[in-house]
């Protein structure tokens, strides 16, 4: 409400402006007219500067949100390949060559994810690469304070990245690996999901605190102006130095 504040005050200094001065030429006055009219929108054009800014960091801030969830999405569905395959080598009819295939087509798999993990790419970040200790951290100051944090999705850190389905027991434990790799993708995209929410939460709640600070400024601005025409229109208060109007607008 800054703009709306300003203005308040002008309208506040221009309810004491001297009422014995001289009048003063035409063009002085109109030079008056254009300082109120400068100053005035300076303090538009910055406020809207600011919502500006804002609105964009939030806007970057939710397309890295969904260049992370592009990336989980595309390593969930691995994931849920992976599991398959390891289901149909529990079969124990399954021969050597049979599972050798199978073997084959896992290790692709797994490749992979960890190509996703190194490509998923927004403005410099590789979020599922990992940062610091293999976690990527992100603290997005949009409103609240929001933190994006995930673990590297890169099979090593997921926990499969040795599995085998070359036999029976092997491909037990490779479920029960891709059963807590695909509990660990499912609550990140979990967290994105809540990240996203809270700054398509706090861009919606800006833009309405701009839009009313921009109803209320509107409003005293025409309150502002129509008293400085009153006083220009007033034989009384024609005479306003520009150096006092200046003032009052400062």
């Amino acid at each position: 409400m800054q703009i709306y504040s300003h203005l308040m005050m002008m309208n506040k200094n221009l309810e004491y402006v001297p009422t014995n001065i001289a009048e003063k030429p035409q063009k002085e006055e109109d030079n008056i007219d254009d300082a109120v009219s400068v100053t005035i929108s300076k303090e538009m054009r910055k406020h809207i500067q600011g919502f500006d800014d804002s609105s964009r960091d939030g806007q970057r801030a939710i397309t890295l949100t969904q260049a992370v969830d592009d990336g989980l999405d595309k390593t969930q569905h691995i994931l849920r390949n992976l599991r398959s395959i390891s289901v149909q080598a529990l079969n124990e009819k399954c021969d050597t060559q049979d599972r050798q295939a199978m073997q084959t087509e896992v290790e692709q798999l797994l490749s992979k994810i960890d190509e996703y993990a190194l490509s998923t790419e927004f403005d410099g970040y590789k979020p599922l690469a990992g940062g610091k200790d293999g976690i990527f951290i992100l603290d997005i100051a949009i409103g609240d304070d929001t933190i994006l944090s995930i673990e590297s999705t890169t099979t090593e850190k997921l926990g499969i990245a040795d599995i085998s389905v070359r036999s029976v027991p092997e491909a037990r434990v490779a479920i029960k690996s891709l059963d807590n790799a695909l509990e660990k993708v499912k609550n990140y995209r979990l967290h994105v999901a809540d990240i996203q929410n809270k700054l398509q939460h706090n861009i919606k709640t800006e833009t309405n605190s701009t839009l009313d600070d921009s109803e209320a400024a509107s409003k005293a601005m025409d309150t502002t102006l129509a008293k400085i025409l009153n006083l220009h229109n007033t034989k009384a208060h024609s005479g306003i130095m520009p150096q006092r109007v200046l003032q009052l607008i400062s």
